[in-house]
């Protein structure tokens, strides 16, 4: 089993960090991975140690200042920036998000306008432009560099527009982010790592991949009854089905962003509506529209498994994007074997057992 331990860390703001503890007494801890998400960790701390000083006499838990890396095995497999400390009864909570989330509500303050552009080229261009001091959190771009040169902009009626990094509509770098990748069809996820021969510091990557992260891992081996409970929740849900999608997005009346989409079906047809003001730019919706006809398929799902911490796979051999195998043991026949992809990754290291958010392998576009 993965032996764990716990660090914190001052984000100095200049990319660099200043180690505070190398060994925090937390509790109830669960590590999060997500495949185009932010990730993070959570934990509980006694107020006794909350309320310890660091060498210049500040708390050593300050939001938007300490971070906290989650390190199993002598590898970091997650961590994030304290956001909040809520009191909890006799304990006091670490919310923790992703590096990728301190963009979330900030703005772009320049102006950029773009004709056609990769959109997974401007989102590099923002996680490196934004991170001047004192916004550096020394988070680097790395694995694919480009995806796909697109009309960033274009109406329903196929005018094409500028599209705009700018101080007056720019208001949220996360929003921006999520549309970008939506537009250039790939993903991306953050990691951290100890450098090359140096345990002093944590190399911190998001990494994208075109068009998708990720691998099929016929090196592991996912069986109910040797390292997966035999008690999976399966979904049989008449909600899982539509056979027509309509996706309304920002705007008003007949400007509103829209787009829909159908495909053949032996059933009734059904309709799936979509109301998403984040969604602003027309390929979006087309983009979204195409995801949720292939969710929607109606077929028996999974959506979550646990996993034990077993030599089949251990703790930090399988990540967000990967594809598995589950074999199915006695009584699980209805499935058979089945490839799913990994969506998401919760290790809860005091059960030595991880939570796996995962889909049907087709049903991912």
């Amino acid at each position: 089993m993965s032996e764990w331990r716990y660090i914190a860390s001052r984000l100095n703001g200049d990319g660099t960090e200043t180690f505070l503890d190398w060994n925090l007494p937390l509790s109830d801890v669960s590590v999060q991975e997500s495949l185009s998400g932010h990730g993070g960790l959570d934990a509980k701390i006694t107020p006794e140690v909350a309320s310890l000083k660091d060498d210049d006499g500040k708390p050593l838990f300050v939001p938007w200042s300490t971070a906290i890396y989650a390190e199993a095995s002598g590898q970091i497999r997650g961590g994030g920036i304290v956001t909040q400390l809520p009191m909890d009864g006799p304990t006091i909570s670490l919310d923790c998000i992703g590096f990728s989330g301190y963009l979330e509500g900030q703005p772009w303050l320049g102006e950029d306008k773009y004709d056609t552009a990769d959109p997974l080229v401007i989102d590099r261009y923002i996680i490196e432009e934004f991170q001047k001091k004192p916004f550096n959190l020394g988070l680097v771009p790395a694995g694919a560099k480009e995806s796909q040169r697109v009309q960033l902009s274009e109406t329903v009626t196929g005018k094409k527009e500028l599209y705009y990094l700018a101080y007056w509509q720019t208001l949220d770098l996360d929003k921006e982010r999520t549309q970008l990748a939506e537009i250039g069809g790939y993903e991306w996820t953050v990691k951290h790592r100890w450098a090359d021969g140096d345990q002093d510091r944590v190399i911190h990557e998001i990494e994208y991949g075109y068009p998708k992260l990720g691998s099929r891992r016929t090196d592991l081996r996912f069986v109910v009854g040797e390292n997966i409970p035999d008690n999976i929740p399966a979904t049989d849900d008449g909600d899982e089905y539509a056979s027509h999608v309509l996706v309304l997005g920002s705007g008003q009346g007949r400007k509103m962003v829209r787009a829909d989409d159908s495909r053949p079906t032996k059933r009734l047809g059904r309709w799936k509506v979509v109301s998403d003001k984040a969604i602003g730019k027309d390929k979006v919706a087309k983009t979204r529209v195409a995801s949720e006809l292939k969710a929607l398929s109606g077929e028996l799902d999974i959506t979550e498994i646990t996993v034990w911490d077993h030599d089949n796979a251990p703790v930090g051999t399988y990540h967000a994007g990967d594809e598995i195998l589950i074999q199915s043991g006695v009584g699980w026949a209805d499935f058979g074997d089945l490839w799913v992809r990994i969506l998401g990754v919760i290790h809860h290291p005091e059960k030595n057992t991880s939570t796996l958010q995962i889909r049907r392998s087709e049903k991912i576009t």
